[in-house]
């Protein structure tokens, strides 16, 4: 019960943050889709766990930034690959970000690269809350093997990722599931080792 707790406060953060974007596009009111996106799931998983929340947040040991280096490496070239694939076998679309930052102050450029650091926190959170979700699901209601279950819901959080990336892409189904649930399961790797966001 209070997996479903945390899930729909996921479920709610994302939908603040596509409809507050429109609203709010730009300026400092321009963070308040980010901040919510993040402070939504945040506020329900410290209900949910109590103190316990903190667990997805480790102090940094020195093998960490190893970690960082290999991870930062293996994303660079999974993207790289499928980045290749896609331009190569598929019809593909463009991430209007690109031109929106084109056209960008210098200030709105500052702005925006804040702005993305704070949603993309968001975006591990709505990644990574679901996949403990389904993880514990699978290996505590349905018995399934550790290993299985932890494939298997990565795979989940894969597909869930690049589905609510499909209006960015012009709904192209092929770029949103060849291109994102491969680099989704790179970048939730990290967690997946270190058990640290």
């Amino acid at each position: 019960g209070q997996w479903w707790v945390v899930m729909a406060a996921v479920a709610l953060g994302y939908v603040a943050l596509i409809f507050l974007l429109g609203v709010f596009p730009t300026g400092l009111i321009g963070f308040l889709p980010a901040i919510l996106f993040c402070a939504i799931p945040l506020a329900a998983l410290a209900y949910a766990a109590g103190g316990a929340w903190k667990a997805i947040f480790r102090p940094l040991r020195g093998i960490d930034f190893v970690w960082m280096v290999v991870f930062y490496v293996l994303t660079f070239i999974v993207t790289m690959i499928v980045g290749f694939i896609t331009i190569i076998f598929l019809p593909y679309d463009t991430n209007p970000a690109g031109a929106i930052i084109a056209e960008a102050s210098q200030l709105e450029k500052i702005l925006f690269f804040f702005k993305a650091a704070i949603q993309l926190l968001g975006e591990e959170l709505f990644t990574i809350l679901p996949f403990l979700a389904i993880l514990t699901w699978l290996v505590s209601s349905r018995g399934m093997s550790r290993t299985a279950a932890i494939a298997l819901s990565a795979l989940a959080v894969g597909i869930i990722f690049a589905v609510v990336h499909l209006p960015t892409y012009q709904w192209n189904y092929g770029q949103a599931l060849v291109g994102l649930v491969p680099i989704r399961l790179v970048l939730l790797l990290p967690y997946i080792v270190t058990k640290n966001i």
